[in-house]
């Protein structure tokens, strides 16, 4: 996916936008490239197909030009699923990322084999990882008012809103 071939339409993916796999709320990081939030959802409720779509289309509307902010959270989840999604965002979408944000998983297992996941996952792409405990660490990377509510921000943004708006906004060009 080196190149987005033809524009995608909200209209066209507006399911899969409005499961809230990944949010683009309009948000920008400290030094203000766009930034993308994967929100903690089950290990398996994503496939690479439909994430691929949600992250062409939102790398469409942000200025494919430019390069973003991915955070994802992964408390809840395993260190294997995290290190495959960014093999994958690595293989397809590196060129996109100017560097990636992770909560890490938090149970007690996660924990334990955190240290030698976090060394073959810096080793595996070829953009900045960085590691955080707390959603309040964000702040180093990201204003407050910037990070939506569900991550420890004061930013209120409604997915389903936001989808609407990009559907009558297309049928209105």
């Amino acid at each position: 996916m080196s190149s987005f071939c033809e524009r995608l339409s909200a209209n066209a993916i507006c399911d899969y936008l409005k499961q809230q796999y990944v949010w683009a709320p309009g948000s920008s990081d400290v030094e203000c490239h766009p930034v993308a939030f994967f929100p903690d959802v089950e290990e398996e409720a994503l496939s690479f197909t439909i994430m691929d779509l949600l992250l062409a289309y939102y790398f469409q509307c942000l200025d494919n030009l430019d390069r973003h902010v991915i955070v994802i959270d992964r408390r809840k989840c395993g260190w294997i699923p995290t290190k495959k999604l960014l093999v994958h965002l690595n293989v397809y979408f590196s060129s996109y990322i100017e560097y990636v944000v992770i909560l890490r998983p938090q149970g007690f297992f996660q924990r334990i084999v955190s240290d030698k996941n976090v060394a073959s996952i810096h080793n595996e792409v070829s953009f900045v990882v960085h590691m955080i405990d707390q959603p309040e660490e964000l702040f180093r990377f990201i204003r407050q008012n910037q990070i939506p509510i569900e991550l420890g921000g004061t930013l209120n943004f409604k997915i389903s809103s936001w989808v609407d708006f990009q559907i009558l906004s297309a049928g209105a060009n």
